[in-house]
């Protein structure tokens, strides 16, 4: 892959986030309540971990999307209690989560440091 067709696709990975998708998954097509749209992905990620889990395999996604679950539920707390997590890198909500009082600064270096460790192996 070249720059330039790196570059392409990062830019159509940028628009695909940016839309409101044609077709939403059922159960989240009417969710109105932002909070909550974090709860229910937390859900569809840990699910989706256990559909793997169960048949052995995929343990690098299964881990990751474990993470990427404790996260939303993280920002499904920290929304529900008024703190704006747009624009938020994924291991930027624990901090948030040690300011609404969700758990103490050394949980929050614990997933953190085992979130990036996990991301970087």
């Amino acid at each position: 892959m070249t720059s330039k067709e790196l570059e392409a696709a990062l830019a159509d990975a940028e628009d695909a986030f940016q839309r409101k998708p044609e077709n939403p998954e059922v159960g989240l097509e009417h969710v109105s309540d932002p909070a909550v749209l974090q709860l229910r992905k937390a859900c569809r990620l840990l699910h989706a971990a256990g559909f793997l889990l169960d048949r052995n395999g995929h343990f690098t996604v299964i881990i990751e999307s474990s993470f990427v679950a404790i996260e939303r539920s993280i920002q499904f707390y920290v929304e529900e209690k008024g703190y704006d997590v747009a624009g938020q890198r994924h291991t930027e909500v624990y901090d948030l989560g040690v300011r609404a009082g969700l758990f103490s600064r050394d949980v929050a270096d614990r997933l953190e440091e085992t979130a990036l460790h996990d991301f970087i192996t």
